[in-house]
């Protein structure tokens, strides 16, 4: 649901900024004329000005850059195929995170030299439910959502805490103790508390905290479930309302054009 509504979202503001570039930038005269674009257009450009137009064009140049720099930056590690979904790096760093080409669980020798045997469990069960419910898909859907349109970042870590979540609860069903997976993510986080931020989801990440608040102390009432949802319909709606307004106008624009 919250990768649906980054979508949504995102697909709206690029919308709205297309339908802004083009009004805009079709009332100045010589680029209506160099186009072969009726000049008469120029009074029905939805009272867009030349200079809206040209900031609109900008932000969509920056959102494509944007959106080009987030998948060179975010392009997976290679990691060696083996016998098992399991891999073990000779890194001195802590960390461990779900590679999804090809399925692994990738795992420092550093991490699991700080853990005891149930925490290690606790680690590779939480990886392995994030490669069997395929969260990197969402994940990789929210981030360039994010990087096309900056203002719903709030709305990807909500879904990176969710699918945490998820995947703690999944860990919890595993090894059949929720303290144990709080202490986990407790410890991990301690170790990786230094370290640099990996480029891919990291069990440490995500706000450990509100995940061990989530397993020992929260359970979500049916007020703050409503909430959520209301506020998901409310936004899933406005997305929807702006995407036909804004689908409209280019049409409308379209039907003035030469041909």
């Amino acid at each position: 649901m919250v990768a649906g509504l980054l979508v949504a979202s995102a697909a709206a503001a690029l919308a709205g900024l297309v339908t802004v570039a083009v009004s805009g930038l079709l009332s100045v005269s010589w680029l209506a004329a160099r186009l072969g674009w009726c000049l008469g257009l120029q009074a029905a450009n939805h009272r867009v000005g030349s200079a809206t137009g040209a900031l609109a064009a900008v932000a969509l140049v920056a959102a494509t850059v944007s959106g080009s720099r987030h998948r060179r930056r975010n392009r997976l590690p290679v990691i060696p195929s083996g016998p098992t979904d399991l891999v073990v790096l000779p890194d001195e760093d802590a960390f461990a995170f779900a590679l999804p080409r090809p399925p692994k669980v990738v795992v420092s020798a550093g991490l699991l030299r700080g853990l005891d045997a149930l925490e290690r469990r606790v680690v590779i069960a939480h990886e392995r439910s994030h490669l069997q419910r395929g969260h990197h898909r969402y994940l990789v859907v929210g981030g360039l959502a994010v990087a096309l349109v900056p203002p719903l970042r709030p709305l990807l870590r909500w879904l990176e805490l969710a699918t945490e979540r998820v995947a703690d609860d999944d860990a919890v069903r595993a090894v059949g103790d929720r303290a144990a997976v709080a202490r986990t993510i407790v410890h991990v986080a301690t170790l990786c508390a230094h370290q640099p931020v990996p480029a891919v989801p990291a069990f440490g990440g995500s706000d450990p905290l509100r995940r061990v608040r989530a397993l020992l102390v929260d359970r979500p009432s049916r007020l703050s479930t409503a909430m959520w949802a209301s506020s998901a319909v409310v936004v899933t709606v406005g997305t929807a309302v702006t995407l036909a307004v804004q689908g409209d106008r280019l049409v409308q624009l379209v039907a003035h054009v030469c041909v």
